[in-house]
């Protein structure tokens, strides 16, 4: 139900309320608004109320600004295949019908609970005078109309320039700009003003001139864009689309409303036979009533989403990583001939703590920073996360592990001396094995207890299986010749 605005009960019905109830009626189409009844409700004169008028349709569950700024809902691409589809054949209708709608936008665009588009609004639609469209050329552009129509990010660049003539590509340019939002969630140029909004467009798709837009010198407007940058970069904005995707959009943004592709021949795009194909409409996400209305609404609950995953990740902070192929161990890189160590920048479950040393875990070197004003966490806009957290004593903060402290020796003044072991060069390719060391820091034999040997020397040796060089061992702890390098226990005794 539209309420029809009577500003003045002197002056009757308005006219532009006239004119989009006669224009509704004569309309018959899926992807079209039916307009119902229309309801008349009386005013109060003794408080000067003037009545209203309202028109009658059948229910939209949701508008596509509301669907695409709902954080519960996903628009995908067979999505988008099916809603342009729809959109193509209600625009073709309306200007093979001989009028011009003259304000597409997402918002005006409905979709009901059977996933079916309708195209609504036509408060500012007229009949046009001129040839009907064809699928090469649009219709109309032969007689002089307002330019004071469409909203403005949805504006085409002829009206922007002041064009009066102009023809049925105008709302091809605005469904060119809904296919564009159908991506990124929100208008693709929200120009501040009208010269900001030519401004927007010339930087999408290039300067304008005569050659790509005939006419230009003689718009009005061209003299307010003097020096246009000589660039474009709506391919570079808008890569994602494939080749396909690309070739639709840069034939609905063309500047040149005469080779700006017609609704007949965009609905036969290639774009639509490629895979992921267009879905039926009843499968479009119209299970929840999404509408513009709801946009602050959306924006709370979407800032609260991220207010709670940033709570979440205070409240669970990553845990230290451990070994195996998790995701704590992929965020590391093992070390390389260049570098010895390595920076973590993030984690992937949520923020990195600070370490205020340096250790090393698994096999890797990690660098850790001091931590910061507030706590361990990282903080600032690097982070993206507020100057909030727990500090290092809050229980919920794991201990992660620290580097050990190296391990002190007895001194010889505590022990005595404690004798240097030799080398073994009489038992080649096999590997050292640290053995077992005392309160005095001597070996100690397995079977023995923690007490300090009677004869380390002989106890060393034992560790080994050689029960051979229990002499030579013995000398030197009994205060021999140190033997001299390369020389063995055995050959030592010999002499």
């Amino acid at each position: 139900m539209k309420k029809l605005i009577v500003h003045d009960t002197k002056d009757g019905f308005p006219i532009t309320a006239f004119r989009e109830v006669t224009i509704m009626k004569n309309l018959a189409h899926g992807n079209v608004l039916q307009l119902l009844s229309m309801v008349h409700e009386d005013g109060d004169v003794s408080k000067k109320i003037p009545g209203s008028f309202y028109t009658i349709t059948p229910y939209a569950s949701t508008d596509l600004t509301g669907l695409l700024n709902n954080p519960r809902i996903r628009v995908r691409p067979s999505h988008v295949k099916c809603i342009l589809l729809q959109l193509f054949e209600g625009i073709d209708y309306i200007h093979r019908k001989r009028y011009l709608h003259r304000d597409i936008k997402a918002a005006n665009i409905l979709i009901d609970t059977s996933g079916t588009l309708k195209i609504a609004d036509f408060g500012l639609a007229r009949v046009y005078y001129g040839p009907s469209p064809t699928r090469t050329r649009p219709g109309a552009g032969e007689h002089e109309y307002t330019g004071l129509v469409s909203t403005r990010w949805y504006r085409a660049p002829e009206l922007i320039l002041g064009d009066k003539k102009y023809t049925t590509a105008i709302d091809m340019w605005s469904v060119g700009c809904v296919f564009g939002e159908m991506f990124t969630g929100k208008p693709i140029m929200e120009g501040e003003s009208d010269v900001h909004q030519g401004n927007l467009i010339f930087q999408l798709v290039g300067p304008a001139n005569d050659k790509t837009l005939p006419g230009y010198s003689n718009l009005p407007g061209s003299k307010t864009y003097g020096n246009l940058p000589q660039s474009r970069n709506l391919e570079t904005q808008f890569a994602h689309l494939g080749k396909q995707g690309m070739d639709l959009l840069s034939g609905l943004l063309t500047l040149d409303p005469l080779k700006r592709l017609t609704a007949e021949r965009a609905k036969d795009h290639p774009y639509f036979e490629y895979e992921p194909l267009a879905c039926p409409p009843s499968e479009l996400p119209t299970a929840e009533d999404s509408h513009e209305s709801d946009l602050k609404k959306y924006k709370e609950e979407s800032q609260n989403q991220q207010q709670n995953q940033q709570q979440h990740h205070y409240q669970h902070p990553p845990r230290s990583p451990g070994p195996g192929p998790g995701p704590h161990h992929q965020s590391f890189r093992p070390h390389n001939s260049s570098s010895n160590k390595m920076h973590v920048n993030s984690f992937p479950n949520g923020p990195r703590p600070r370490f205020d040393e340096h250790s090393s875990s698994n096999g890797f070197d990690i660098v850790r920073r001091p931590p910061g004003p507030t706590g361990p966490y990282p903080t600032g806009p690097q982070h993206n996360i507020p100057h909030s957290g727990p500090h290092r004593t809050d229980s919920r903060y794991p201990k992660f592990p620290r580097p050990p402290k190296p391990q002190s020796y007895p001194s010889e003044k505590e022990f005595g001396k404690v004798p240097a072991l030799p080398n073994f060069p009489d038992r080649p390719g096999q590997p050292w094995r640290r053995p077992r060391e005392g309160p005095s820091g001597l070996p100690v034999a397995p079977s023995s207890d923690s007490s300090i040997p009677k004869n380390p020397a002989r106890t060393a040796a034992s560790l080994y299986g050689d029960d051979r060089m229990s002499s030579g061992l013995a000398s030197l702890v009994n205060g021999s010749t140190r033997p001299k390098e390369g020389d063995t226990p055995n050959k030592k005794a010999k002499k």
